[in-house]
């Protein structure tokens, strides 16, 4: 499972077996997450999307460290900035190699 709080810059992975502790802190934002997506065919990829125009896609199961910065930090495995704040996202089921983005008036798909 995985959440975000408003005006938070990061995503909290937790492990429904252990709710009271998070699993692992996503924290590629510069400005708040507006949106998540679980990838439909792996539950080892995530795509986040938020203000800063950013949409990161992670591995959880496999995360490239950071050799700077926090210790545990991770880095996303793919980086696509949009220009402007992104609304919201979409992995669907029927095409995994696609994800939607919308932001301003537009909705964008991006090959993964």
């Amino acid at each position: 499972m995985a959440t975000i709080s408003t005006d938070s810059t990061k995503v909290t992975i937790i492990d429904i077996r252990f709710p009271c502790t998070a699993f692992q802190e996503l924290s590629g934002h510069r400005n708040p997450v507006n949106s998540i997506a679980w990838a439909p065919t792996s539950s080892d990829h995530m795509a986040t999307a938020g203000d800063d125009g950013q949409v990161l896609i992670w591995d959880i199961k496999n995360p490239q460290y950071q050799t700077s910065g926090d210790a545990g930090a991770i880095d996303p495995m793919l980086t696509y900035y949009a220009g402007e704040e992104i609304t919201s996202i979409l992995w669907p089921i029927s095409n995994p190699e696609w994800i939607l983005i919308s932001f301003g008036n537009l909705v964008q798909l991006l090959k993964v």
